[in-house]
């Protein structure tokens, strides 16, 4: 083998190298034999100890001491004692699965509404978004708020510079930890946001990626895409926590023989990343969104078209963290009456209620029919979200979403077209309806204020989001830009009436002279009014 010689110079250069460059060095170091990928890492023996058998969790029983007496052969159970559990440590009936989802809802403000029904119906804990096509102005204000359901936040970064884009990020109000959102720095080609969760189990991030399709117009390639994307897993080439990055690339995976699809499966298998989504997420066919880990943090992924509130197909996808002591869910008591027997409770003998009286009926009437609903359709109890409903859900919403639970289990278990587009038609209708209702209640609530201008104020800020304590700036990226802006606001408007009072050469002139004042009574006043 010849010999093969960097420096540190030319070794701390490669960073900055194109991305065709650098591809063909880390090759070249490969082919020597210097860098190998974990998947042609040959494993050697371990030896006795306790390296190898941490590295291997192998599972370890306490038993008490061996008696010296002979069993006879055979195992002697007896001999095993139970360990308990502690720590970080529980069984698999402790854990509980968080509920994530990836939207691309193009377009969110005709579907606000539709947006946050989805988030209720699926019992989200987070929900990303992209392509809200938000202005980031005073506007997005009614449509953030309808699009917020009881009981979560909304983060919005809309794209404050052409059309299009955007990406937001929807969460429980009081998750399992802190969540944090920041874009530190900005590229070209891609929108992205940074989202941090910290709970009792750790740190893990979220890199929500939006790339908007090359276009004569925005003169974007998939060249400088790739050389930005490289420079955002550099960022978080040395994090050791999980990160997760998905979102819409834009990049069309269905196709391996697609140049571009090649060249970005050799990115991320060069950087130890694995893509999970491997089902069409467009109606045309096509793999846009994808779901990007290092190790297997997701525990399932699933598309689904049938749920589809744009074009593209929303992500679910659960991640198997401790939830503990979850404020949002709460105990209900409740009755299934699909095993209920109704033949075996009409064949009962009712003859005896004729011999009696009326109380002593209506006793024998009761005890039999408790004790048959006990039997057959005893109480049970299970765990829901405790959420508070909007003012505007009504009856009529709870019916239509009954029917809509039941229209979706049906079509679960036969999987028919049929089936299908009836629960589609079940959920517009309930996604109607609370449209419906609640411009109905806000019409209402603003006519009953009357000339209350501190009621009609509240209702005001209910419908356009605003709440007090939160952060009233406009969306920025640096404190400085933001206040530089306001700078050069009030500077502007300053030399503007300056302008316009130099360039006013006419003098005003006074008409009337006053010579003549009188001292101004009350009967005066009253009388110039």
């Amino acid at each position: 083998m010849p010999d093969l010689a960097y420096s540190r110079t030319q070794l701390s250069i490669i960073g900055s190298l194109p991305i065709v460059s650098r591809l063909t060095v880390i090759e070249s170091i490969k082919a020597y034999g210097l860098c190998r990928s974990h998947l042609s890492f040959k494993f050697r023996k371990t030896k006795r100890g306790s390296r190898g058998v941490a590295r291997r969790r192998i599972p370890t029983i306490v038993s008490r001491k061996r008696s010296y007496l002979n069993s006879g052969g055979g195992v002697n159970y007896n001999n095993l004692i139970s360990i308990e559990l502690g720590g970080r440590c529980r069984s698999k009936s402790d854990r509980s699965e968080l509920k994530w989802c990836l939207i691309n809802s193009r377009f969110v403000r005709n579907k606000s509404c539709a947006i946050s029904e989805f988030v209720v119906e699926h019992d989200l804990d987070y929900l990303f978004i992209t392509e809200t096509w938000l202005k980031g102005d005073v506007s997005d204000g009614p449509v953030i708020a309808e699009l917020t359901p009881s009981g979560f936040e909304c983060r919005n970064f809309p794209r404050l510079t052409g059309t299009g884009g955007g990406i937001a990020f929807i969460h429980k109000s009081s998750p399992i930890g802190k969540v944090t959102t920041k874009y530190p720095q900005c590229f070209p080609s891609f929108e992205w946001l940074e989202i941090t969760v910290d709970s009792n189990q750790g740190r893990i991030t979220y890199i929500l990626v939006y790339r908007p399709p090359p276009s004569s117009v925005n003169n974007l390639s998939f060249n400088g895409f790739l050389s930005d994307f490289v420079d955002l897993l550099a960022i978080y080439a040395l994090k050791t926590t999980p990160i997760i990055y998905l979102g819409d690339f834009n990049i069309h995976r269905n196709k391996p023989d697609d140049r571009d699809s090649q060249q970005f499966s050799e990115l991320l298998k060069i950087h130890g990343l694995v893509q999970l989504v491997d089902k069409p997420t467009h109606q045309s066919g096509n793999l846009l969104d994808l779901v990007i880990t290092r190790e297997d943090y997701v525990s399932s992924l699933e598309v689904h078209p049938a749920f589809a509130v744009s074009d593209h197909y929303p992500i679910f996808f659960k991640l198997s963290f401790h939830q503990e002591g979850s404020v949002n869910r709460r105990k209900i008591t409740y009755r299934s009456l699909k095993s209920f027997d109704i033949d075996n409770f009409a064949s009962k003998s009712w003859k005896t209620i004729f011999q009696v009286d009326t109380a002593t009926k209506l006793q024998i009437i009761n005890t039999t029919v408790s004790q048959t609903f006990d039997k057959y359709a005893p109480f049970k109890t299970k765990t829901v979200p405790a959420r508070a409903p909007k003012p505007w859900i009504n009856a009529d919403i709870f019916r239509a979403r009954a029917e809509r639970r039941k229209a979706e289990r049906t079509w679960r278990r036969s999987g028919l077209a049929i089936h299908r587009q009836i629960y589609q038609s079940k959920r517009n209708e309930v996604n109607k309806l609370i449209e419906i209702s609640r411009t109905n209640h806000f019409t209402q609530a603003i006519s009953a204020c009357e000339g209350d201008q501190k009621k009609l104020f509240n209702i005001v800020n209910d419908l356009f989001g605003s709440r007090r304590g939160k952060n009233v700036l406009p969306i920025h990226a640096n404190k400085d830009d933001v206040s530089n802006v306001f700078s050069r606001f009030f500077v502007e408007n300053i030399e503007n009436i300056n302008h316009k009072l130099k360039s006013n050469s006419t003098p005003v002139k006074a008409t009337t002279i006053c010579l003549i004042f009188l001292v101004i009574t009350w009967n005066l006043l009253n009388q110039l009014r």
